[in-house]
């Protein structure tokens, strides 16, 4: 008997390493408080370039 397919996948189930808003927002939050504690330093070593937040 074929096991039917779904998009749904219980709570239970799902993978716990998956990123959600709250875990990227701080991530985010770690790379810009980085940035802002660097700012000269970066400043310095991208003269003229953009510097971007992944």
């Amino acid at each position: 008997m074929e096991q039917e397919r779904t998009l749904f996948v219980p709570l239970a189930k799902r993978n716990k390493n998956v990123l959600n808003a709250k875990n990227i927002l701080a991530m985010l939050e770690n790379e810009f408080n980085y940035f802002i504690a660097n700012q000269d330093e970066l400043a310095a070593k991208f003269n003229g370039r953009y510097i971007v937040i992944q």
